[in-house]
């Protein structure tokens, strides 16, 4: 028989038992599993690179110049005309800022397109190096179309600098708006387009 007892308490023993578990123990089990489930979901996707350049930025000489100061004149008459001009040709485009120089002549080239799309427009300082330039307005901008006014000196460097591509020296002043593709995926772009003459 003893045996039989050795046998029958064995088999007591690799019987499953029934765990009784008080309500504290199952609201800290569910707590857990929530919890697991929310770190699951608050990681999110995994970053990416940043969104592909689909900005063109549109480069403008600033309008004719009046001879009343020599180290910054306004603008004449005419460049007063050209400036309106200006407003009136790119009235529709989809422009996300407007960039000038620290010289008035660029800020009245600008002005009236300006207040005809209610942008405020954002100075740069255009006797810092190029490139400096370039890379800070493709850190600023990277969707749509931004009116850069400035010197008819600077438009070749800044638009070589913003497209990462050759371009021809601009020597004399020509009232054009010149488009410029920066450099991505595809090589940068710079095409030249004539403004309406008032």
């Amino acid at each position: 028989m003893t045996f039989d007892r050795t046998a029958e308490s064995a088999l007591a023993m690799a019987r499953p038992r029934r765990v009784q578990c008080g309500r504290g123990a199952l609201r800290i089990a569910f707590t857990a599993c929530l919890l697991l489930a929310l770190a699951a979901c608050a990681t999110g996707p995994l970053p990416s690179a940043p969104p592909p350049v689909s900005v063109q930025f549109l480069l403008v000489p600033h309008a004719d110049l009046a001879d009343d100061d020599p180290d910054d004149p306004s603008l004449s008459p005419r460049g007063l005309a050209q400036a309106q001009a200006l407003a009136k040709a790119l009235r529709q485009a989809p422009l996300s800022g407007i960039e000038v120089s620290e010289f008035r002549r660029t800020q009245q080239t600008a002005a009236p397109l300006a207040a005809r799309l209610r942008l405020a427009a954002a100075r740069y300082f255009s006797r810092g190096e190029v490139g400096e330039i370039a890379r800070r307005l493709q850190q600023r901008y990277r969707r749509g179309q931004v009116l850069m006014v400035t010197d008819p000196d600077m438009l070749a460097p800044l638009a070589a600098a913003l497209c990462r591509c050759q371009v021809a020296p601009i020597h004399d002043q020509v009232w054009r708006l010149y488009r410029v593709r920066p450099a991505s995926d595809v090589p940068g772009q710079v095409a030249p387009e004539p403004l309406p003459q008032p």
